[in-house]
């Protein structure tokens, strides 16, 4: 009985390794993949986070969020550098911090559709927009390299 759970086992994992489609074990992600994610805060000034770039891999951006609050609201544009096909532009909205808290976008990816860098080795930047006069902003990314 021991033996042929044995075989059983190896098979399951000779199968899930073998296999193109996302799970696998890996939170969702392709199998072999590194999952990445990168966050960083600002104030006034537009601010930036970068998935990098990694020699002989390709980068993928599976989501972000940009959140901003500043002392009057104001539209601008966010952006995400790097990916094939070149920039993506989002209408960023920052709202009244007396309006009561922070607007933004979460884009996450369409199905398992996470978008690729430009090329291998190339660096994947999301910006959001600056919020001006008393602004808070945060921005997060996450993906995989492959």
């Amino acid at each position: 009985m021991t033996t042929l759970r044995n075989i059983i086992a190896t098979i399951a994992i000779l199968l899930a390794a073998a296999s193109p489609a996302f799970g696998g074990g890996n939170a969702g992600y392709p199998i072999g993949a590194t999952p990445i994610t990168v966050s960083a805060t600002g104030t006034t000034l537009a601010t930036a986070v970068t998935l990098p770039a990694v020699p002989g891999q390709t980068t993928y951006l599976c989501g972000f969020s940009i959140r901003s609050t500043a002392t009057g609201g104001s539209a601008g544009t966010a952006t995400v550098t790097g990916t094939l096909g070149g920039t993506l532009s989002y209408t960023h909205w920052t709202g009244p911090v007396a309006g009561g808290g922070g607007v933004g976008i979460v884009e996450p990816p369409i199905g398992d559709n996470c978008i690729p860098a430009s090329a291998i080795n190339t660096a994947i930047t999301v910006t959001s927009a600056a919020p001006g006069a008393g602004g808070v902003v945060s921005v997060s990314a996450w993906g995989f390299q492959l």
